[in-house]
Protein backbone atom coordinates (compact mmCIF):
# COMPACT_ATOMS: atom_id res chain seq x y z
CA UNK A 1 0.00 0.00 0.00
CA UNK A 2 1.24 3.78 -0.90
CA UNK A 3 2.03 5.66 1.09
CA UNK A 4 -0.68 8.37 2.62
CA UNK A 5 -3.68 5.57 1.57
CA UNK A 6 -5.72 4.72 3.83
CA UNK A 7 -7.52 1.43 2.96
CA UNK A 8 -10.90 0.67 2.24
CA UNK A 9 -13.41 -1.16 3.98
CA UNK A 10 -16.55 -3.19 2.47
CA UNK A 11 -19.63 -2.15 4.79
CA UNK A 12 -20.30 -5.38 7.14
CA UNK A 13 -22.68 -7.70 5.44
CA UNK A 14 -26.08 -6.78 6.54
CA UNK A 15 -28.85 -9.92 5.65
CA UNK A 16 -31.86 -7.69 6.10
CA UNK A 17 -30.41 -5.23 3.45
CA UNK A 18 -32.47 -4.65 0.61
CA UNK A 19 -31.18 -2.48 -2.34
CA UNK A 20 -35.23 -2.25 -3.86
CA UNK A 21 -36.01 0.12 -0.96
CA UNK A 22 -33.39 2.67 -1.34
CA UNK A 23 -35.10 5.83 -2.38
CA UNK A 24 -34.46 5.72 -6.18
CA UNK A 25 -37.46 8.15 -6.37
CA UNK A 26 -37.06 11.55 -4.78
CA UNK A 27 -40.80 12.09 -4.84
CA UNK A 28 -41.64 9.22 -2.59
CA UNK A 29 -38.24 10.48 -0.28
CA UNK A 30 -40.36 14.23 0.11
CA UNK A 31 -43.71 13.96 -0.02
CA UNK A 32 -44.05 10.40 0.65
CA UNK A 33 -45.61 9.17 -1.86
CA UNK A 34 -44.92 5.42 -3.23
CA UNK A 35 -43.05 5.41 -7.10
CA UNK A 36 -44.54 3.97 -10.22
CA UNK A 37 -42.08 0.75 -9.68
CA UNK A 38 -43.47 0.35 -6.01
CA UNK A 39 -46.89 0.76 -7.23
CA UNK A 40 -46.31 -1.92 -9.78
CA UNK A 41 -44.72 -4.25 -6.89
CA UNK A 42 -47.48 -3.57 -4.53
CA UNK A 43 -50.21 -4.77 -8.27
CA UNK A 44 -47.73 -7.28 -8.96
CA UNK A 45 -48.35 -9.00 -5.05
CA UNK A 46 -51.69 -9.31 -5.15
CA UNK A 47 -52.17 -11.06 -8.61
CA UNK A 48 -53.75 -14.62 -7.99
CA UNK A 49 -51.47 -16.99 -9.37
CA UNK A 50 -50.77 -20.69 -8.47
CA UNK A 51 -47.37 -22.23 -8.13
CA UNK A 52 -47.38 -23.69 -11.68
CA UNK A 53 -48.68 -20.68 -13.12
CA UNK A 54 -46.38 -18.13 -11.50
CA UNK A 55 -42.91 -21.01 -12.69
CA UNK A 56 -44.47 -20.68 -15.63
CA UNK A 57 -44.31 -17.28 -16.38
CA UNK A 58 -41.23 -16.86 -14.64
CA UNK A 59 -39.75 -19.23 -17.28
CA UNK A 60 -41.11 -17.39 -19.86
CA UNK A 61 -39.50 -14.05 -18.88
CA UNK A 62 -36.21 -15.92 -18.49
CA UNK A 63 -36.15 -16.80 -21.45
CA UNK A 64 -36.85 -13.94 -23.15
CA UNK A 65 -34.17 -11.79 -24.65
CA UNK A 66 -33.55 -7.59 -23.65
CA UNK A 67 -31.33 -6.49 -25.68
CA UNK A 68 -28.89 -3.16 -23.91
CA UNK A 69 -30.35 -4.60 -20.91
CA UNK A 70 -27.33 -3.95 -18.86
CA UNK A 71 -26.96 -0.29 -20.03
CA UNK A 72 -30.53 0.29 -19.06
CA UNK A 73 -30.80 3.15 -16.48
CA UNK A 74 -32.85 2.73 -13.16
CA UNK A 75 -35.99 5.20 -14.36
CA UNK A 76 -35.77 3.24 -18.36
CA UNK A 77 -35.84 -0.83 -16.25
CA UNK A 78 -38.49 0.91 -13.87
CA UNK A 79 -40.45 1.99 -17.12
CA UNK A 80 -39.56 -1.43 -18.39
CA UNK A 81 -40.62 -3.53 -15.98
CA UNK A 82 -44.13 -1.19 -15.52
CA UNK A 83 -45.03 -2.09 -18.69
CA UNK A 84 -44.24 -5.76 -18.55
CA UNK A 85 -46.30 -5.83 -15.14
CA UNK A 86 -49.21 -4.39 -17.27
CA UNK A 87 -48.75 -6.98 -19.17
CA UNK A 88 -48.93 -9.40 -16.79
CA UNK A 89 -52.23 -7.86 -15.25
CA UNK A 90 -53.93 -8.54 -18.46
CA UNK A 91 -52.76 -12.18 -18.85
CA UNK A 92 -53.42 -12.91 -15.28
CA UNK A 93 -57.44 -11.31 -15.40
CA UNK A 94 -57.88 -13.08 -18.50
CA UNK A 95 -56.52 -16.09 -17.47
CA UNK A 96 -58.91 -16.28 -14.17
CA UNK A 97 -61.68 -15.19 -16.76
CA UNK A 98 -61.26 -17.94 -18.14
CA UNK A 99 -60.77 -20.26 -15.21
CA UNK A 100 -64.10 -18.63 -13.89
CA UNK A 101 -65.85 -19.39 -17.13
CA UNK A 102 -69.27 -21.81 -16.94
CA UNK A 103 -69.65 -24.31 -20.07
CA UNK A 104 -72.56 -26.53 -20.48
CA UNK A 105 -70.99 -30.06 -21.06
CA UNK A 106 -72.85 -33.61 -22.69
CA UNK A 107 -72.68 -36.47 -20.42
CA UNK A 108 -73.80 -39.82 -21.16
CA UNK A 109 -74.73 -42.26 -17.89
CA UNK A 110 -74.09 -45.83 -17.87
CA UNK A 111 -78.41 -46.29 -19.14
CA UNK A 112 -77.80 -45.06 -22.17
CA UNK A 113 -79.69 -41.33 -20.53
CA UNK A 114 -77.77 -38.27 -21.77
CA UNK A 115 -78.46 -34.72 -19.88
CA UNK A 116 -76.61 -31.57 -19.75
CA UNK A 117 -74.29 -30.47 -17.04
CA UNK A 118 -73.25 -26.92 -16.36
CA UNK A 119 -69.45 -26.66 -14.67
CA UNK A 120 -66.61 -24.41 -13.89
CA UNK A 121 -63.83 -24.08 -16.27
CA UNK A 122 -62.22 -24.43 -12.95
CA UNK A 123 -63.87 -27.15 -11.12
CA UNK A 124 -62.08 -30.55 -10.51
CA UNK A 125 -63.06 -33.76 -12.06
CA UNK A 126 -63.40 -35.14 -8.69
CA UNK A 127 -66.15 -32.66 -7.56
CA UNK A 128 -68.09 -33.50 -10.63
CA UNK A 129 -67.98 -36.96 -10.24
CA UNK A 130 -69.37 -36.51 -7.01
CA UNK A 131 -72.17 -33.96 -8.12
CA UNK A 132 -73.07 -36.26 -10.89
CA UNK A 133 -73.33 -39.55 -8.35
CA UNK A 134 -75.76 -36.90 -5.83
CA UNK A 135 -77.97 -35.89 -8.62
CA UNK A 136 -77.88 -38.47 -11.12
CA UNK A 137 -76.85 -42.22 -10.03
CA UNK A 138 -78.87 -42.29 -6.38
CA UNK A 139 -80.38 -45.29 -6.52
CA UNK A 140 -76.91 -47.25 -8.12
CA UNK A 141 -74.58 -49.81 -6.57
CA UNK A 142 -72.03 -48.63 -4.60
CA UNK A 143 -69.04 -47.60 -7.00
CA UNK A 144 -66.73 -44.65 -8.17
CA UNK A 145 -67.92 -43.09 -10.79
CA UNK A 146 -65.24 -41.96 -13.64
CA UNK A 147 -65.60 -39.73 -16.29
CA UNK A 148 -64.06 -40.44 -19.78
CA UNK A 149 -63.16 -38.57 -22.32
CA UNK A 150 -62.82 -40.64 -25.71
CA UNK A 151 -60.71 -43.27 -24.38
CA UNK A 152 -58.89 -41.13 -21.85
CA UNK A 153 -60.11 -41.50 -18.32
CA UNK A 154 -60.58 -38.13 -16.67
CA UNK A 155 -58.38 -37.81 -13.43
CA UNK A 156 -60.00 -36.59 -10.43
CA UNK A 157 -57.52 -33.91 -8.80
CA UNK A 158 -57.32 -32.63 -12.50
CA UNK A 159 -59.92 -29.58 -13.67
CA UNK A 160 -62.13 -28.64 -16.68
CA UNK A 161 -59.36 -26.09 -17.50
CA UNK A 162 -56.47 -28.56 -17.74
CA UNK A 163 -58.30 -31.10 -20.32
CA UNK A 164 -58.91 -28.13 -22.30
CA UNK A 165 -62.75 -29.00 -22.47
CA UNK A 166 -65.28 -26.58 -24.21
CA UNK A 167 -69.11 -25.70 -24.34
CA UNK A 168 -70.78 -28.59 -25.88
CA UNK A 169 -68.28 -31.34 -25.42
CA UNK A 170 -69.90 -34.75 -24.71
CA UNK A 171 -68.47 -37.28 -21.78
CA UNK A 172 -68.87 -40.94 -20.96
CA UNK A 173 -69.73 -41.31 -17.28
CA UNK A 174 -68.84 -44.53 -16.01
CA UNK A 175 -69.97 -46.60 -12.59
CA UNK A 176 -66.75 -48.64 -11.55
CA UNK A 177 -67.49 -51.16 -9.11
CA UNK A 178 -65.25 -50.97 -5.87
CA UNK A 179 -62.35 -53.42 -6.30
CA UNK A 180 -62.54 -56.86 -4.60
CA UNK A 181 -59.99 -57.60 -1.94
CA UNK A 182 -56.90 -59.76 -3.33
CA UNK A 183 -56.33 -63.38 -2.90
CA UNK A 184 -53.24 -62.49 -0.57
CA UNK A 185 -55.97 -60.35 1.92
CA UNK A 186 -57.67 -63.57 1.85
CA UNK A 187 -55.73 -66.00 2.44
CA UNK A 188 -53.77 -64.29 4.97
CA UNK A 189 -55.18 -62.63 8.05
CA UNK A 190 -54.35 -59.20 8.81
CA UNK A 191 -51.09 -58.11 10.90
CA UNK A 192 -51.85 -56.68 14.11
CA UNK A 193 -48.74 -54.20 15.62
CA UNK A 194 -48.54 -55.12 18.98
CA UNK A 195 -49.09 -59.03 19.11
CA UNK A 196 -46.99 -61.53 19.48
Amino acid sequence: MQAGMQPHYAPPYNPDYDPWQEDSDESEFLYGEPSEFQRVQAALQNAVLDSAEASDIANALTRTQLPGLESMSVPALEAHIADRASELRMLVTQLERLKSAEITLDLLLPSGRSFAHVVKMRSRISAICKSIRRRELKGSKDGEVKLVLGTLEMQGDKTVFDYGLADGDSLTVVLQAASEPSRWSQLWPPVRSGMP
